[in-house]
């Protein structure tokens, strides 16, 4: 059994959460462990992370931002869930309901993300080609490189000529080669 949690002043086994500070700034996330377990990795995490030895995640702003004194836990509903995926929906559809600041949503796959999210996604990527064309630019001379690269790379052919990728047609056309085709259909 699961659950979804939201951090205020609850102490329960498996449940959903939310971090919940002034201003009613919200991050729900979910746990298999003991409300106050789970706030003591958390605290425990968010020590390394100053330290610079962790990750930075969205509740660490939220202790940044009004410290980790002023945080308490919440559980917004029990889950008697049998998987971790199965939690993870759950989770999901909290995040969806609530105005918090988890920026992913759990429970959802790349398809279903992309799915519900493809117009913002699509203007995301046009704002940065638009602001970074200088990258777009040196992407694409890479890539043109890499292909130039193979596409002039010299290749034996059976016939015992060399060609280029770009010159293969031409090659194909040459009476050596049309006669090596011949030979090698008589054997």
């Amino acid at each position: 059994m699961y659950g979804i949690y939201r951090y205020e002043q609850v102490w329960e086994w498996e449940i959903l959460y939310d971090y919940r500070y002034c201003f009613h700034k919200k991050n729900i996330g979910s746990t298999i462990e003991s409300l106050k377990k789970r706030f003591e990795r958390h605290t425990s995490k968010y020590k390394q992370y100053k330290r610079g030895e962790g990750d930075n995640t969205r509740t660490y702003w939220l202790f940044d931002e009004f410290g980790v004194e002023n945080c308490r836990i919440l559980l917004i509903k029990n889950c008697p869930c049998s998987s971790r995926e199965e939690l993870e929906r759950e989770e999901g559809l909290e995040i969806k309901k609530a105005d918090c600041i988890n920026k992913i949503i759990a429970g959802r796959t790349r398809q279903e993300r992309y799915k519900e999210e493809n117009e913002y996604i699509c203007f995301q990527k046009k704002v940065y080609r638009e602001l970074h064309p200088e990258k777009r630019q040196e992407e694409s001379r890479r890539r043109y490189e890499k292909k130039k690269a193979e596409f002039l790379e010299k290749k034996l052919c059976g016939c015992g000529k060399y060609f280029t990728q770009c010159h293969k047609k031409r090659h194909e056309q040459t009476k050596k080669h049309q006669d090596w085709q011949k030979q090698q259909e008589q054997e």
